[in-house]
């Protein structure tokens, strides 16, 4: 069995998701932005001058970054949201090495169609953001 395996993490930068919260009197900007990690293999057989039954499967798994800034001058706290992410799966006939541009197209098409998944998981860590902000002031008060 020849195995093809591509890992990449690509970050996108545009925010998916923007919002701001009050906390304590002051606001902050919270900007969500996506990694995507997309893994790639080649499974199956190409016998010379037989007929092959490779095909590339692939996979991308979605994770949210949070960035919380008070304002734009300041640094901002990025954390990886906990959990799984949202995760794309597929597969294609031939091998990967000769696929990838169509693949990706394929990626790109399944997050686009999942974009409201994605903003939801941003929108479900809005009730985590005032104790991530009170732990961050504890950390630099000391």
């Amino acid at each position: 069995m020849l195995s093809l395996v591509i890992a990449t993490a690509v970050a996108a930068s545009a925010p998916v998701h923007q919002t701001t919260v009050e906390h304590e009197g002051v606001t902050y900007h919270v900007n969500y932005r996506q990694t995507v990690t997309t893994k790639m293999r080649t499974i199956g057989i190409s016998p010379g001058s037989r007929p092959g039954n490779q095909r590339c499967v692939w996979s991308a798994k979605v994770q949210l970054d949070r960035e919380i800034r008070r304002d734009q001058d300041a640094a901002p706290l990025v954390r990886r949201l906990a959990g799984d992410g949202h995760r794309v799966e597929g597969q294609v006939p031939g091998r990967c090495a000769g696929r990838r541009d169509y693949v990706e197209t394929q990626i790109a098409t399944s997050i686009e169609n999942a974009r409201d998944k994605i903003t939801a998981m941003a929108e479900a860590d809005r009730a985590n953001l005032p104790g991530e902000i009170r732990a961050a002031q504890a950390l630099a008060m000391r």
